[in-house]
């Protein structure tokens, strides 16, 4: 996402529980190739769906790192 903080409350509107928690973001010059690599590493942790992924919020945060 080019604002991370724009798009989780876009996350925000369609849960009514309100249950979505920003854990860490880092800045990409290229967000589009940086969000590629991202979910390439994530898929090889858990299982995927679209653009979400079942993996642990450290899990996440491995995959960010691995692009950064």
């Amino acid at each position: 996402a080019v604002d991370v903080h724009d798009r989780i409350k876009g996350y925000q509107t369609g849960s009514p529980m309100r249950d979505y928690e920003l854990i860490g973001y880092a800045e990409f010059t290229d967000y589009n190739g940086a969000e590629i690599e991202a979910h390439n590493f994530a898929e090889k942790l858990g299982e995927r769906k679209n653009e979400w992924f079942k993996i642990t919020d450290d899990e996440a945060m491995r995959a960010i790192r691995s692009v950064a």
